[in-house]
């Protein structure tokens, strides 16, 4: 799915847009390139145009500027009392976004600031999507070092006990090496007694002639 921009009075729309790329295209949706305007009729221009062409559009700029703030501009011409008209506001840390939906289409609007953009999205512009137009919500990244840390030494532990497990148990080994010596034992013993039989049966043989003898 594509969805269209429009810069309204916007000065850092490359940022923007890497942020917008990032979040969105994990969802399945593209777009073509951007549409500066810098006055309401040019803004009210390029929305007629978007608006034929796709059912989705991003307004970055122009909040907070008075008079000619984008939210105001977009309420004098689209917020009337037609009932089919929806709209909400979703709040980032210090500024705030606006979702506007009608028979379908869709516009939102996002301050010029890229890390306020980040939040907006996540804080319900994305889920709102997700769910209008049946599209994947993109995987949350792992930014914290104690969550990175923590999964780390549950992998580990994992190995170890994999480890534990294939490798022979001492004590079957401690068993192993105690009967060996038994054994040995047993041999050293009966060579000393074969020795002490052998040499108790030469003295006999040496005694008893010389006795006879005698």
């Amino acid at each position: 799915m594509d969805y269209e921009l429009i810069y309204y009075t916007a000065g850092r729309t490359a940022e923007v847009e890497r942020v917008l790329d990032k979040n969105l295209s994990q969802m399945g949706l593209s777009h073509s390139a951007g549409e500066a305007a810098t006055t309401t009729s040019e803004l009210a221009n390029a929305l007629a145009k978007k608006l034929k062409k796709s059912q989705l559009i991003f307004v970055i700029g122009g909040l907070n500027n008075g008079y000619d703030s984008t939210d105001k501009i977009l309420s004098k011409i689209l917020l009337t009392n037609d009932s089919n008209v929806f709209s909400k506001r979703v709040d980032g840390e210090k500024n705030s976004g606006y979702i506007i939906r009608a028979i379908g289409q869709t516009i939102v609007i996002l301050p010029d600031e890229p890390d306020e953009v980040s939040n907006i999205l996540k804080n319900g512009i994305i889920s709102d999507l997700a769910i209008t137009y049946s599209l994947k919500t993109p995987k949350e990244e792992t930014n914290n070092v104690d969550d990175i840390m923590q999964n780390l030494d549950e992998s580990l532990s994992g190995v170890q006990r994999v480890r534990l497990i294939s490798a022979p148990p001492k004590p079957k080994l401690y068993k192993r090496s105690r009967r060996a010596k038994v054994i040995i034992g047993v041999l050293i013993a009966l060579g000393a007694v074969l020795a002490i039989a052998a040499t108790a049966v030469a003295a006999i043989y040496y005694f008893i002639p010389y006795s006879t003898n005698v």
